[in-house]
């Protein structure tokens, strides 16, 4: 009854007349309305991403929503940033891949049972783990959110603990750098129920594996911050609250050993539709906002890497800084990672702008990866002889490449990841007296050594491009060395070929990317040696992936493919016919049903077929083709020289708009004899241009057969020359 007193509001007849049980709650209810507007005034702005933390924008009216998905299992072992985007992709094919979370309900019970007192956000670096964080302490304190859940919501940060004093309490670590007299500790610990404790970062830390002889239980006594954090995850301090914890997927593992059964969910950043959101917050004027979201659209490389807010924003500065800036339609529409990454850095940065100490700060960048490691100490960078990197204004333009933490100032990060994986593959190429490169460390035996370097060793190869070497003398007037590193390359592949490690279809695709970024014919026929099976027909998602598939089948010596299996025609239909590097001869007759072939396929297996002559049947079944897709088939089938006798395309998703192109093919093939269009929604507009065309003097068709309404069991076959006609429907 109390609790619920105190829920509705402030109190409403004099105080004096109160019992002493009724006046706490009332006292409490002022307490917590006094910390709710201390918590909206420290997280309404949001600080700016760049050298300047100070310069801040409104949280809430700047706020992009992030796709947050529930997931069921634990994240694979690998590259955090190349999961996401795999997931983007699957999402594209599959967009009921997963429930979405639905954020008010977050820690409500649910059907499965899982325990959701505790949730894990989990996500890649410039994902937006933490202004996600902020975002929900905002909208807790302005009564947006979780207003009958919780009392009291404190955000801790892991990266000011790892900076602050190495002892302190439980109460002291939750009330960090809220003004003394603020929160009634009293009602926090007596409605640990209504509790919410939100830690950001948990990678940040070193966290030891079993504190529980030295951790004590009381709130109030001083203890060191590494066992008192892993005491409130373990439940041991503040046994009843509730947790939010965000993490880098790397962090998961440990994290499992301290949370009860927490619901794991996953932070997967924009979806397509918030990414033009987020660049008409970020441009004010609508015209040029939709300008520049379209030419990011136009470059799917480009617009795929857009999920990441940090993308998004770095987009946005160049712009920002050069409206006239020609660097999207300068982007060919299938440049590589590497070459987006680097154009991005470059026009960022000012072509002509190099990068201060850039050896050391490469082999910064270079640690922190090989490490784990994204966020640097200002004592680090000072040591590293990098001082000129520490916040001033304004700014170098080499300062641009780091920022400091919002919230601690002696931190540093890089302003993308990317970027800081960029540095550390040019570290491996810098042509200097005092680089001595260990390579061990980066292409080891180690499982996880592969994974967890992947973009590292991506950027190495495309960083090795003659002519990106080029651009980088040019624009930063220094040495690189591509002959240190080849060596070097062709053996972590050789090693892995041997390892059977690309028998997995996505690290064979990423191997031919690879491959691709260098664009070096000689070094490719030498990496693919011992690859001998190319088939990746269910990875081809992008233009990018195909180019990259087609530039290694044409270093490949012998057949990559088994030309007599059904995958291998699938897997040709899926490529560009002007691109195929092989002659493709089909046999006489061929079945693709279900093959997932597109309206787009349709466009690339017409000059196929016409190269042929033997082609004489085909069954196209069960694909979602579309009007669109028998368009460009009637353009073959309607060729006096089309071999084609038998044709399925049987539930292609085909309307009446496709019967007239079909019309004509019946009036005019020489050859055409059976046609099946079974389960698909003809209409009656449909069945009577097919009937104009089978009315023609110069139709040969013997065989049709065609369903005349939804529910499959009206259809009829007409067989010539008889036209004898079997029909549970009459044709009007």
């Amino acid at each position: 009854l109390i609790r619920t007193f105190s829920r509705t509001g402030p109190c409403s007849f004099p105080i004096s007349s109160l019992s002493e049980n009724v006046f706490f709650p009332c006292v409490s209810l002022e307490f917590r309305k006094k910390y709710k507007r201390h918590i909206q005034g420290v997280f309404q702005n949001l600080p700016q991403l760049g050298p300047h933390p100070n310069r801040k924008v409104s949280l809430q009216e700047n706020y992009v929503e992030l796709l947050l998905k529930r997931r069921s299992d634990l994240p694979k072992r690998g590259h955090e940033m190349m999961a996401v985007e795999r997931r983007h992709r699957e999402m594209k094919t599959n967009p009921k891949d997963g429930p979405e979370v639905d954020l008010e309900n977050l820690f409500h019970p649910h059907p499965e049972g899982e325990n959701s007192k505790t949730v894990l956000l989990l996500g890649p670096s410039g994902v937006g783990k933490t202004t996600a964080a902020w975002k929900f302490m905002l909208d807790w304190a302005s009564d947006k959110l979780w207003l009958t859940k919780f009392d009291y919501a404190f955000y801790i940060s892991c990266n000011a603990l790892r900076c602050g004093p190495k002892l302190m309490s439980a109460t002291e670590m939750i009330l960090n750098g809220c003004p003394p007299g603020m929160v009634s500790m009293e009602d926090v610990l007596a409605n640990q129920e209504s509790l919410l404790l939100i830690v950001d970062g948990f990678e940040d830390l070193k966290l030891c594996d079993d504190p529980a002889h030295t951790l004590n239980k009381d709130p109030h006594r001083k203890q060191e911050v590494v066992n008192l954090l892993m005491g409130l995850l373990r439940k041991k301090i503040f046994p009843k609250c509730h947790l939010l914890v965000t993490t880098r997927p790397m962090g998961v593992r440990p994290l499992l050993k301290c949370l009860r059964s927490p619901l794991l969910v996953d932070v997967l950043g924009f979806d397509p539709l918030h990414r033009k959101e987020y660049f008409h917050r970020f441009f004010p004027n609508t015209g040029q906002a939709n300008q520049i979201f379209e030419l990011v659209q136009r470059n799917e490389t480009l617009f795929r890497m857009c999920f990441l807010p940090a993308t998004c924003w770095v987009v946005g500065s160049v712009f920002q800084q050069n409206p006239q800036a020609e660097l999207l339609q300068d982007i060919p529409e299938t440049a590589t990672l590497t070459e987006i990454h680097l154009r991005l850095l470059l026009t960022f940065l000012g072509t002509n702008s190099k990068p201060s100490h850039l050896e050391d700060l490469c082999a910064l960048a270079k640690d922190g990866i090989l490490q784990g490691t994204l966020v640097f100490r200002e004592e680090e960078l000072k040591e590293r002889g990098l001082d000129c990197y520490l916040a001033s204004d304004p700014p170098s333009a080499s300062q641009e490449v780091l920022r400091q933490d919002v919230r601690v100032e002696t931190l540093f990060k890089f302003i993308h990841l990317g970027f800081q994986e960029l540095f550390a593959a040019l570290f491996y190429l810098l042509d200097t007296k005092t680089t001595r490169t260990p390579y061990q460390d980066l292409f080891g035996d180690q499982k996880e050594c592969k994974s967890k370097y992947l973009m590292l060793i991506h950027f190495l190869y495309g960083l090795s491009n003659v002519e990106r070497m080029s651009v980088l003398q040019e624009s930063w007037s220094f040495k690189l060395s591509e002959t240190k590193v080849s060596p070097e390359l062709l053996r972590w592949v050789d090693q892995e070929a041997k390892a059977h490690s690309f028998k997995r279809e996505e690290d064979l695709l990423e191997l031919c990317h690879c491959v691709y970024e260098m664009k070096d014919g000689v070094f490719a026929r030498k990496a693919m040696k011992n690859v001998h099976d190319l088939d990746l027909r269910t990875q081809l998602l992008t233009k990018l992936d195909l180019d990259a598939l087609l530039f290694c089948l044409s270093a490949v010596e012998g057949p990559s493919i088994n030309p007599d299996t059904c995958s291998t025609w699938r897997l040709f239909l899926c490529l560009p016919i002007s691109s195929l590097p092989v002659s493709v001869c089909l046999p006489n007759f061929h079945r693709l049903n279900r093959c997932g072939l597109s309206p787009t396929s349709c466009k690339d297996l017409a000059p196929i077929t016409m190269a042929n002559a033997r082609l004489t049947g085909l069954d196209l079944g069960e694909n979602p083709l579309e009007d669109s897709g028998v368009f460009y088939l009637c353009e073959w089938l309607l060729q006096p020289t089309c071999p084609l006798q038998t044709l399925s395309l049987h539930s292609c998703g085909l309307t009446a708009g496709a019967c007239e192109g079909l019309a004509s093919v019946l009036e005019t093939s020489e050859t055409l004899v059976e046609l099946n269009l079974g389960d698909n929604s003809l209409g009656d507009e449909g069945v009577r241009q097919l009937c104009q065309g089978l009315r023609q003097r110069h139709c040969k068709l013997q065989r049709l057969m065609i369903i005349l309404t939804q529910d499959r069991t009206h259809s009829f076959l007409i067989v010539r020359p008889e036209l004898h006609l079997k029909a549970t429907a009459p044709l009007q």
